[in-house]
């Protein structure tokens, strides 16, 4: 992703450094230069180069800029805008997101684990309550004429958890998502996502709702917890134990955390979705509850607290 000495411009925006990449596209930073001195900066993505002709995954980019342009939460990463530029190829989509100052969840339990300490249980809990209260959002949103959109995200991930340095939590990269408008890679039989936080049901390639995205965050809480992988590398192993729905309870790994929690993990993680937690809503509540019992009026300055202490070179 080197850039050349002379600034890209794509549409309005000059491209300052890249931030990221992924298997599809790579994300930039970005800004818009207004009159009177208006400056705004973003994090613009964009298509890898070899990917800009398969009209498929073109298709995929649009829907993702679709369906985000619908969602406004504080806990979700905003879209700003959608474009297309002229290129020698024929054309380049880009879409510009809010730029998160920070770091991403994957980060932290990285850099957690180089420093051999673990993740506070309610700096967890924290982060896991307004992921799902995002979420919650996502799944209940509607279209103009009042029908459900039905949108999973279906690839959570810590990844996909960034943190910005104020201690803000946002949910990021509705690349896979899935909703009512966008059926083109929802077909039975299709995977999408991670598969160390997949659903036993997104493993089976069946029809997924909210609940896929509920087991994906108690993975994701259980990780935070025990400072490990919950499922091994091995895709064989890993599709057998997610199947199987038999992990270790956070408490086994550390003791400081409550039997409540081992609950909530549990809940969360039932391979039959009719007995899972019911909603992204509720896991967000008795996540919330199970907060406030341990440190009533834990806030973001203490998330950032702890990410200042992490990262101490930034």
């Amino acid at each position: 992703m080197r850039l050349s000495s002379q600034p890209e411009q794509i549409g309005p925006y000059r491209v300052i450094a890249p931030l990221g990449t992924g298997g599809m596209a790579s994300v930039y930073r970005a800004e818009r230069i207004g009159e009177q001195g208006f400056r705004k900066v973003v994090a613009l993505k964009r298509m890898h180069p070899r990917f800009r002709q398969d009209s498929r995954l073109e298709a995929r980019f649009v829907a993702e800029a679709r369906t985000n342009a619908r969602l406004v939460h504080p806990n979700l990463v905003q879209v700003l805008d959608f474009g297309t530029v002229a290129t020698p190829e024929g054309g380049e989509r880009y879409l510009a997101m809010e730029l998160v100052e920070g770091i991403t969840l994957a980060q932290l339990l990285t850099r957690l684990g180089e420093l051999r300490d673990r993740m506070p249980v309610a700096h967890a809990l924290a982060i896991v309550s307004q992921c799902a209260a995002a979420l919650d959002y996502v799944h209940r949103r509607t279209d103009d004429a009042g029908q459900p959109l039905g949108i999973v995200h279906r690839d959570v991930s810590p990844q996909n958890v960034l943190l910005s340095w104020d201690g803000e939590v946002k949910v990021s990269d509705f690349g896979l998502a899935k909703s009512a408008d966008h059926e083109m890679m929802t077909t039975i039989g299709t995977r999408l996502g991670k598969i160390a936080y997949m659903s036993p049901e997104q493993l089976d390639g069946v029809w997924v709702d909210a609940r896929t995205d509920v087991w994906a965050l108690g993975t994701v809480l259980w990780e935070c917890l025990a400072q490990r992988r919950m499922v091994p590398g091995d895709v064989l192993q890993a599709a057998m134990m997610i199947k199987a729905g038999v992990f270790e309870a956070p408490s086994r790994i550390r003791p400081d955390v409550p039997a409540e929690i081992d609950d909530v993990v549990a809940r969360a993680l039932r391979p039959n979705a009719d007995a899972r937690l019911a909603s992204a809503r509720e896991l967000a509540r008795v996540a919330r509850t199970a907060l406030h019992r341990m440190e009533p009026g834990f806030g973001a300055e203490d998330l950032a607290e702890l990410l200042a202490s992490c990262f101490p070179e930034r």
